[in-house]
């Protein structure tokens, strides 16, 4: 299986290392790290986490209050977001019409 990120989830990616790492060194490092392991267990084996709200599962990361919310499609996971777990629930909803197109 293989991993893309639709590019408003990379972009939340970039933001969120960008954070971090203006807060302090070396800690946009530990994130990018903590969500690449992440990917790596989702790419592994994308249906042990659970589906949360429009076919997406969940992915909570351990030491960031985000999730990654993916939704698997043929032999592709795609990534919808890094959404920050209590910030704009759902909001990225719409996206995951996209990927079903």
């Amino acid at each position: 299986m293989k991993i893309r990120f639709l590019e408003d989830a990379e972009d939340e990616l970039v933001a969120s290392i960008e954070f971090y790492e203006g807060r302090v060194s070396g800690l946009g490092i530990d994130f990018y790290e903590e969500v690449r392991k992440a990917t790596d267990l989702i790419k592994a084996s994308p249906d042990t986490w659970p589906i949360k709200r429009y076919k997406c599962r969940c992915f909570f990361l351990d030491r960031f209050p985000f999730a990654i919310y993916y939704y698997p499609k043929n032999e592709i996971t795609w990534i919808v977001a890094i959404a920050h777990s209590s910030r704009r629930p759902f909001y990225w909803k719409a996206r995951v019409a996209r990927i079903k197109e």
